[in-house]
């Protein structure tokens, strides 16, 4: 049997950041200089990205329910913006030598 653990310690050497970085180091050995990384709050997102691009979306209801629901959806929406955003963190890529 296997235990799994983790330590907020090593959080840099996950296995999920490891891949995040050479993913990101292969791409600007490529000469790519965007990487999109769709859309979603994720934390790895704000740790490596430079900017954000804000997107929007209309919903409606046809009938009460939906209407109920398209307000719960802008309210939680707007809830979400008050609150303070984390600062993005800059990540040294440091190429394996």
């Amino acid at each position: 049997a296997f235990f799994t653990t983790y330590d907020p310690a090593f959080e840099r050497a996950s296995p999920g950041m490891v891949l995040m970085m050479d993913y990101i180091q292969w791409s600007f050995d490529r000469g790519l200089t965007t990487i999109d990384f769709l859309c979603g709050g994720e934390d790895f997102k704000r740790r490596f990205a430079t900017h954000s691009v804000i997107l929007s979306s209309v919903v409606g209801g046809r009938n009460l329910r939906g209407r109920l629901a398209a307000l719960a959806d802008r309210a939680r929406h707007a809830a979400q913006s008050w609150r303070p955003e984390k600062s993005a963190q800059q990540v040294e890529l440091v190429a394996a030598e």
